[in-house]
């Protein structure tokens, strides 16, 4: 238990660290889909060994319910812009990040009421599935400024 902790918070300090940094927007969502794939087979394997009451379960529907509303609302306090090579950047605010350290305590203190001890086989789950709701908004806000077109630099022999 103590070694998914810490797994966990370095995990988060990793995500939150690349959240605060200038990045080109992502493409495609496949580290999110596979950190929530992921997610989703350990809390499975829990569910599977683990006789949860309803209460229990609906606490762990709930707590991914609140995670998206987190994720989404942090996809709107992005910063989002174009580069001057024309690629389009994202950086992670103030905001963005008291919404991560909320959203966490959050899916914590529901486990902690609950009871149910879910909570460290779901954070993957949780994290993946709040990074995978927060990179789709991102990414439909960046495409309201269109295509990325990356400026071509001119070559002296060419112009």
């Amino acid at each position: 238990m103590l070694v998914n902790i810490v797994v966990g918070l370095i995990v988060v300090a990793v995500i939150l660290v690349r959240q605060m940094a200038p990045r080109a927007v992502k493409a495609s969502p496949k580290g999110a889909l596979i950190i929530t794939v992921i997610g989703l087979v350990s809390a499975a394997q829990f569910v599977d060994h683990h006789h949860l009451s309803t209460l229990a379960l609906a606490t762990m529907v709930g707590s991914a319910a609140l995670g998206v509303v987190f994720a989404v609302g942090r996809g709107f306090t992005v910063r989002i812009w174009r580069d001057e090579n024309g690629v389009l950047m994202s950086r992670g605010t103030v905001t963005t990040l008291v919404l991560w350290v909320v959203g966490l305590a959050a899916h914590v203190g529901l486990d902690l009421i609950a009871g149910h001890g879910a909570g460290s086989a779901t954070i993957v789950l949780y994290i993946g599935t709040m990074l995978l709701a927060q990179l789709l908004v991102v990414q439909w806000r960046a495409g309201a400024l269109g295509s990325v077109q990356p400026k071509r630099p001119v070559s002296a022999l060419h112009g």
